[in-house]
Order: structure tokens, then sequence, then C-alpha cells
């Protein structure tokens, strides 16, 4: 896809995930995928599917989502459900809400299916909204439906969340529009890099040391933390990050280690070409929760 390429031109798929918790590393799974195709504003397929998640789904849970256990105990596994996803987001651009929630949960789950994703593209409206609309100080899912006044049945379900992401996207990219902006090029310049599954089989791992990618791949599969040294853009030494890997992402050319960084005290992306030394630790971690 072009940066010239025309937002009118552009097939978009709207995703959201329902899941039984906030950690796919800690064994929390999907139990519910939802998803609109469109283009130009036309809606073009729907994909709506419970997932029995092989584990239970709290009390909390159920009274946000209003998905209970007897609801997915019929509903196919995740490894029956992926490739129908994967299936329906082919040849698409997707978008999320707080991508790189719902990325994390579908890395966890591609990995332990051995399922191979597509190369789609994601991206991020919470990104996009606070680039948007500076002057607000809260952009999650709920707070920007109430500010735009968009109304669909079935809040915090999987498609339900997908209409409304779909709603704010095609909002934002009239807003640039509004501005002069009409090219996938330019909608980048605001938003930033694209979001993206590394395939393990291709070359997005080829270019780094192989001790690096399976050495951070272990931890991040096993929570343990790891000490790397690191050369940053806007530092010309190398400085020591104690980091809880979660998992990876590829961005434009470039792939990155997304985790915890515990001297920030948030949640970064590490490129992998700049990590030139890292110690697996003995210390195990509790992923923190990524908020809207």
């Amino acid at each position: 896809m072009e940066p010239s390429t025309h937002f009118k031109d552009i097939t978009f798929v709207a995703f959201d995930l329902e899941t039984t918790g906030l950690d796919p590393l800690s064994g929390d799974q999907i139990c519910e995928i939802g998803a609109v195709k469109f283009k130009d504003k036309e809606i073009l397929g729907i994909f709506n599917q419970l997932v029995n998640p092989g584990c239970s789904i709290s009390s909390e849970v159920s009274a946000l989502t209003h998905i209970t256990n007897d609801m997915v105990a019929e509903a196919p596994p995740l490894k029956e459900v992926l490739p129908r996803f994967v299936e329906f987001i082919q040849d698409t651009l997707l978008v999320a809400h707080n991508a790189p929630y719902d990325l994390s949960f579908l890395a966890v789950a591609f990995e332990k299916e051995k399922i191979t994703p597509g190369d789609n593209k994601t991206l991020d409206t919470l990104t996009l909204s606070r680039v948007l609309y500076p002057q607000y100080k809260h952009h999650n899912l709920d707070e920007l439906r109430q500010r735009f006044n968009i109304t669909h049945p079935h809040a915090h379900r999987g498609l339900g969340d997908a209409l409304v992401t779909k709603d704010l996207f095609n909002i934002f990219l009239d807003k640039l529009q509004a501005e002069g902006v009409f090219t996938l090029g330019g909608l980048l310049k605001r938003h930033g890099p694209f979001y993206q599954f590394p395939l393990w089989e291709n070359q997005a791992f080829k270019r780094y040391p192989l001790d690096l990618v399976q050495g951070l791949r272990k931890a991040a599969q096993e929570q343990r933390s790891v000490f790397i040294e690191y050369k940053s853009t806007k530092q010309k030494e190398k400085v020591g990050r104690l980091v809880d890997p979660y998992f990876f992402l590829k961005l434009d050319e470039h792939t990155y280690l997304r985790g915890y960084c515990h001297l920030r005290q948030e949640v970064r992306n590490f490129r992998l070409d700049r990590i030139t030394k890292f110690e697996l630790m003995e210390r195990t971690f509790k992923p923190k929760k990524e908020t809207d």
C-alpha cells in the first residue's frame, strides 16, 4: 500500500477483543472477537464470534462485558476462530483502539496456536485521538463514544466496540481531510509508524543476532526480566535498562521489543538493533496494564 493511496481506496477492518483479564502472559485468554470491514465508510463485512477461552470468566469481567461462562461453553476454541479471522482481515489495514493491548493478546495466541498471522499493519485510534484532540485529558473508548455521540448497542462487547472504533476512525479521517490530509502517507505523519506483527519465519528477525531474539522471546514466555544495554536516539552513550519483555512488534522497517521499563516506569518500545547486550534475570514479573 503506497503512501500516496487515498483514504477512499483503502479497505479497513476495525476490530476489538474481549478477554478474560488484562494479562495474556499470565494466562488470560480471548473470549470474543468482533470486527467490521469497511471502505469509504461503506460496511463490507462483519466478523462476530464468541470464543471458548478454556478457562473461567470472572464475575468482574462478566459484569463488564455481559459474557458469561455459559455463553462461551459451546463456542469454538481460539485455534478454530483465529484462522477465520486471519482470512477475514486479509489484504486490509487494521484499526484498533489501544492497539498494543489487543495485539499483545493476538501475538501470544498466534504463537501458542502455531498460526501464522498475515502481514496486516495496524493503526491506533487512541494514538490518533491524542494527536488530533490534545486539549482533552481522557481518550478511552467510553469517553470518546460520549464525546462524539456514537451510539451502538452492546458496549464492551467485541462487535459493539469495533463499530464504535470504526465510527471514531471515520470521524478522525474527516477531520484530517478538512485539514488537507487525504492520503495514507499524510495520516502516518500524524499517527506515527504502523503496528505490525513480525513473523518468526520471515526476514523480520534474520537481521538481528539469533541469541538476542531467542533470549528475549524466552524471557517473555517465562515472564522473566532482562537487563539490557541500550543505545537510545537521544543519548550517545549506551545505558542500562531493567525491562519486563512482553512481545515483539514491527513498526515500519524496524522490529521492537515492547516491555515495561523500570527506569521510566512505563511501557516502552525498544528497537532490537539498539540492544547491544542483554542478561536474563531470575526476577519474574507481572505485566502492567496498558490503559486507554
